[in-house]
Parts: C-alpha cells; structure tokens; sequence
C-alpha cells in the first residue's frame, strides 16, 4: 500500500530533520533480473564503504539486506 509513502530529496529531509535522521536510511531497489542480485549487492556495497571511508578491513557501518 503506496498512500502512506512520501518522497523527498536527502538533501531536504537533512534539513528538516537533522543529521540524525541521515541515520536511518532506508533505499529500496530492483534489479533487473534474479542472477544479477548479488552482483547489484557488491557494486553497493563498494559504492557505500568509499563514500564512507571506510579502509580495507574496517568493517562496514551500513546493512545491506536482500
């Protein structure tokens, strides 16, 4: 049930609710086809652990959930 979703820009939901919000995060994606999921998986993965400066071995600060 899609009537009680809203959609802002990130940018506009920092600033009306706060670094804090940034927190919580929650992205919802598809991929196109069932073989290319985890494939989809580690490309984010990579993109969230260089966004957040994470070094190699550090472990991640971000949940991925299939």
């Amino acid at each position: 049930d899609n009537d009680d979703l809203v959609f802002i820009p990130f940018d506009t939901s920092l600033m009306l609710f706060g670094r804090r919000a940034a927190d919580r995060v929650l992205l919802r994606m598809q991929a196109e086809r069932p073989e290319v999921v985890e494939r989809v998986k580690e490309g984010i993965v990579q993109v969230l652990r260089t966004r957040h400066r994470l070094a190699e071995g550090e472990p991640d600060d971000f949940q991925v959930i299939l």
